[in-house]
């Protein structure tokens, strides 16, 4: 599984679950502030990336996998925990390809 797959499995899955408009999703692309993602959106986003990658999100983990989100942003801090909200807006769809090949690999 490489990243070109990764990406063309989330754009599809923001388009049929979502409504976004492929031509408006790009790696660098902000869930929150370029595709309009909102919480309930992000946890049905993650179910289906369960799913379509079989990677393993345990109940209750979501919002944990938040904060977890976070060592794969540009400009981490690991001293502070991170706010769930502030995490959210900052996480592209390049984070979530990150994430799915890093759980892919465990």
């Amino acid at each position: 599984m490489d990243r070109v797959y990764v990406f063309e499995k989330l754009r599809s899955r923001l388009e049929v679950n979502l409504g976004v408009d492929p031509a408006d999703v790009a790696v660098d692309s902000y869930l929150v502030g370029d595709l309009g993602i909102d919480s309930l959106d992000f946890i049905e986003l993650i179910v289906s990336m369960k799913r379509d990658f079989g990677i393993t999100i345990r109940d209750g983990e979501v919002k944990a996998m938040i904060g977890g989100l976070a060592k794969y942003l540009p400009e981490n801090d690991d001293e502070q925990p991170p706010d769930a909200k502030a995490v959210a807006r900052q996480v592209r769809v390049s984070t979530l390809i990150d994430l799915v090949l890093d759980r892919v690999g465990e």
